[in-house]
């Protein structure tokens, strides 16, 4: 994969495209630094953003934030696109943390009390993080259709960014949303690993041609993360399960950034930086993908063997109970009960007669 560093010419946009809760906080400080103030723009929701006049858009020369693949709509400028990707897995856990100390996100009702396992099987919150990177990058965002459907008063809060993350025409897991994403990020200029922020931060600055910091500040660090006690098997098979598009991607990202970061060692031999190896990146993503796959195909074997078993026996049941229906004894039973109710009326004199012979003697 041929790989050339990125001059950013007077003209171009440089976009983060900023997946929640893959470092992008200390991401984007870092690169904030690298332009005068009035060329970078603010940290915005994504409502404030699109009203954003596209006269005030032009004079900047960084944007970040949660605006997903086509912001280009709103520019007159074709942006630089660079982003940073995060173990599905890892990233799903600490969105759902962030969601549970955040009371003004629109999700906090739901999460604040939920375990990690029900906030992984609620359809409600499922667009948290069902294959969320791989819907940032690999989806269209329609933003007039959504818009379209807010009342005005809703387009003041956070309820287009619900919308936005909820979007997804074919459903959140249609393979058609990775391909595009997987051919969008072989052309981004810059692809980083939250895993590997340090690393990543040499990567950016030796792509356009930044000075290296020694030192990068941490922001916006989860605080109450769940204990691996409170982290189930079964919680991480659903995320798994819902995240396989994001974790194909996440493969391509580590192949890119691999790639990239060896190249950058080999012609920038005055860092003394150390090449990576493929063991020093997470390469257990797909080995944890087969093994929640076998699990799950495992839970459906039982599964099935439970409900054929459960179906012999009802079958058994059935075949018993026809048996006694056709029999004699079951006839003549059948023919004394219809006998009793024609001669022996509910809630008659007579019955209550027979109710005191019948309980004397039986």
């Amino acid at each position: 994969m041929s790989y050339q560093p990125y001059t950013l010419m007077g003209n171009d946009l440089l976009y983060y495209l900023h997946i929640p809760k893959t470092a992008g906080t200390s991401f984007t400080d870092f690169i904030s630094k690298q332009f005068h103030a009035t060329e970078s723009h603010p940290p915005q929701h994504i409502s404030a953003f699109l009203k954003t006049p596209r006269t005030v858009l032009d004079n900047y020369k960084f944007i970040a934030g949660h605006f997903f693949y086509n912001v280009d709509a709103f520019m007159h400028r074709k942006p630089v696109y660079i982003t940073m990707l995060r173990d599905p897995l890892e990233r799903t856990i600490s969105h759902y943390s962030h969601v549970r100390r955040s009371p003004a996100h629109y999700a906090y009702p739901i999460v604040k009390s939920q375990s990690l396992l029900e906030f992984a099987r609620d359809p409600r919150t499922q667009p948290l993080y069902a294959n969320m990177q791989a819907r940032y990058i690999g989806l269209n965002m329609n933003y007039p259709e959504i818009i379209e459907k807010l009342a005005s008063n809703q387009y003041q809060g956070l309820e287009l960014e619900q919308q936005m993350e909820a979007y997804a025409p074919n459903g959140y897991f249609d393979p058609t949303i990775l391909e595009q994403a997987q051919e969008r990020l072989t052309n981004f200029a810059f692809v980083g690993l939250a895993e590997h922020f340090d690393k990543s931060i040499d990567l950016l600055a030796h792509t356009f041609g930044w000075e290296l910091q020694q030192e990068t500040r941490n922001l916006n660090i989860g605080v109450n993360r769940p204990a691996p006690s409170e982290i189930s098997q079964d919680a991480i098979d659903i995320i798994r399960e819902n995240t396989q598009l994001s974790s194909s991607l996440y493969e391509q990202a580590r192949v890119i950034f691999e790639q990239r970061y060896n190249q950058m060692v080999d012609t920038r031999s005055e860092l003394k930086l150390q090449k990576i190896t493929p063991s020093q990146i997470n390469i257990s993503t797909p080995q944890n993908q087969l093994a929640a796959q076998q699990r799950i195909i495992e839970q459906l074997k039982a599964e099935i063997a439970y409900l054929e078993k459960r179906a012999a026996n009802d079958t058994q049941e059935i075949n018993r109970l026809s048996a006694i229906e056709n029999s004699d004894e079951w006839k003549l039973a059948a023919r004394l009960s219809a006998f009793r109710r024609k001669y022996i009326p509910q809630g008659s004199k007579r019955e209550k007669l027979y109710l005191r012979f019948f309980n004397r003697y039986s």
